[in-house]
């Protein structure tokens, strides 16, 4: 679990990004029908960086978009 937030973390050096963005970069050969089993183990390790104060989300335009905390 920690080396799953952990790539997130890196993931998200580039710059802010939502849910799908960064479930599709930490599965990019996940099969179209389990995207949101992708997703959802995302938001889940997203929740716990939050949590930590790691990572921060801002809604624009009615998404989550998600960013390191500097």
């Amino acid at each position: 679990q920690r080396e799953r937030m952990d790539l997130i973390r890196s993931i998200l050096s580039s710059g802010e990004k939502t849910p799908f963005e960064i479930a599709t970069d930490l599965f990019p050969d996940v099969p179209p029908f389990e995207i949101f089993l992708s997703i959802s183990e995302a938001v889940g390790h997203l929740d716990i960086l939050r949590e930590e104060g790691k990572v921060k989300v801002r809604e624009k335009e009615g998404k989550d978009f998600y960013s390191l905390v500097t």
